[in-house]
């Protein structure tokens, strides 16, 4: 075995699509990377690499059903072995490289693993080396920028009643208990009411510094709407609350006209010193492309949801459904705020179309999702924080949209990415 007292620096740059703007540009590029990568050969101490041959590059990982592998080409002029090709980002890929002789007998050999990260750059420095104190063993370094895909603390959807209705009240203990996944895993929440024990949260979040939007459940009843509405002023003027969102989904379900929920938010508006909002779907508020001025007007900031489960949208493509709908909506409304409130994936459940629930694309979902949102500088919440075993919707997805499950727990695929 030869003795080689010299470095061989590989550097893998991998330089990730630009991904979603709020022009749309871009959409079919998000979660796959480009990977450049170059091995450098010292000037000094030619006769010693000189063996070399060839490069060869393989990629392994989650959703790389196939090993993805790359020649790398030799450009004599500059010494350098360098080459370019797609990596879907992710988390756990291993990098491995092997430089052989003419004969195909490999010469060195080091891997490395690093998370592709979508519309961000990742860089990894390998340094390769055969080592004079192993008698030309091989020694190997790597040193990640950014190794983990870890989202940190994310906006959040905060239904509390995870194991009970929502007619039912939570007490000051069960919320404080909630509270500490919260406060652990959440940089903003919105909630759907202040009553039946929601206020605690909220004065919680106020003490925890989260910011909250604190919700007016809107429905049939005039009576339990005017409930509503005055608890949600009143833990606005109470606490330092973000704004108040007055109705979710209302129109959708057709529970009111449109003219009697502007009167509501016009009067909440009046009442109220924070902004004042109205959630409902993204199409409820495109509405074919005819938006709803008088709405609009009713309201400081509009508040959209994007499920692309429900539209039936493959893995794959949500995201970019995602952005497509925040788009369509964004561009009728001008300077006025949209934001994303709620966009999530269910864990499990039947299929809607080409949408597929399950652990692994609720990860993948909500990675890429805010992700994209941070990059395009979109306003989001993740629908949602605790999976509710009461809710009852179609194809049984209704309780595994939380991101943990009932008792605080993180499901197992979102712990790759979140925390």
């Amino acid at each position: 075995m030869r003795v080689l007292p010299v470095v061989l620096f590989l550097l893998l740059t991998v330089l990730l699509g630009t991904g979603c703007q709020q022009t749309m540009a871009n959409l079919s590029d998000i979660g796959t990377g480009t990977v450049t990568m170059r091995l450098s050969l010292p000037s000094s101490g030619r006769a010693l690499t000189d063996e070399i041959a060839a490069v060869n590059v393989t990629v392994t990982g989650p959703e790389i059903p196939t090993p993805i592998t790359h020649a790398l080409g030799y450009d004599a002029a500059s010494h350098l072995w360098q080459g370019q090709f797609s990596v879907p980002s992710g988390i756990d890929r291993i990098f491995t490289v092997s430089a052989a002789d003419v004969n195909g007998a490999i010469l060195y050999r080091g891997s490395g693993r690093s998370d592709v990260r979508p519309q961000a750059m990742t860089q990894v420095t390998l340094h390769l080396y055969a080592d004079p104190a192993t008698m030309g063993g091989l020694a190997l370094s790597l040193a990640f920028d950014h190794p983990d895909l870890g989202l940190g603390n994310i906006p959040v959807c905060y239904g509390p009643f995870t194991t009970q209705p929502p007619t039912s009240v939570l007490s000051e203990a069960q919320i404080t208990q909630q509270f500490v996944a919260v406060s652990r895993y959440s940089s903003a929440i919105r909630t759907y009411t202040a009553r039946n024990g929601v206020s605690h949260a909220i004065r919680m979040a106020a003490e925890q510094h989260i910011p909250c939007w604190v919700g007016a459940w809107i429905g049939a009843d005039a009576q339990a709407n005017e409930a509503e509405i005055a608890t949600a002023l009143a833990v606005a003027a109470e606490y330092p609350v973000t704004g108040i969102i007055v109705g979710t989904e209302v129109l959708l379900r057709g529970e009111q006209t449109e003219a009697t929920l502007i009167d509501y938010l016009t009067r909440v508006k009046q009442a109220a010193n924070v902004p004042v909002a109205y959630a409902d779907t993204w199409n409820v508020w495109h509405q074919n492309g005819q938006g709803r001025p008088e709405l609009a007007a009713a309201v400081d900031t509009i508040f959209i949801h994007c499920h692309p489960y429900w539209e039936g949208v493959r893995i794959d493509r949500a995201v970019a459904s995602v952005a497509h709908a925040y788009g369509n909506v964004k561009a009728l409304y001008g300077e006025q705020p949209v934001i994303i409130g709620e966009c999530g994936w269910p864990s499990a459940g039947n299929a809607k179309g080409d949408a597929q629930p399950s652990p692994l694309n609720q990860r993948i979902f909500t990675h890429d999702v805010v992700t994209w949102a941070r990059g395009a500088g979109v306003d989001l919440f993740i629908f949602e924080l605790f999976d509710e075993s009461w809710k009852n919707e179609p194809g049984g997805v209704g309780p595994h949209w939380g991101l943990l499950t009932t008792d605080g727990t993180v499901k197992p695929e979102i712990r790759k990415i979140l925390f």
